[in-house]
């Protein structure tokens, strides 16, 4: 059912354009207050849009799970 099928070229230069963090979310935001791992939503969308999502309020997230095919 897919169409346009191309080979992800370039990956291991665009994985080494992504910044990793350590952060903590707000205590509003979330209940837990462990360091976590992860990348800034902005920051993926300038090099990989296709993973960033905006809901109705403007809040961004990342679909780390569609980040593999690229890791891989």
């Amino acid at each position: 059912y897919k169409t346009n099928v191309q080979t992800f070229g370039g990956a291991l230069d665009t994985i080494r354009r992504l910044r990793g963090v350590r952060f903590n979310w707000q205590p509003a935001q979330n209940d837990n207050q462990r360091a976590q791992i992860g990348f800034i939503a902005q920051e993926v969308e300038a090099i990989l849009p296709e993973l960033v999502t905006t809901d109705e309020n403007g809040y961004k997230s990342v679909s780390y799970s569609n980040a593999v095919p690229v890791l891989v």
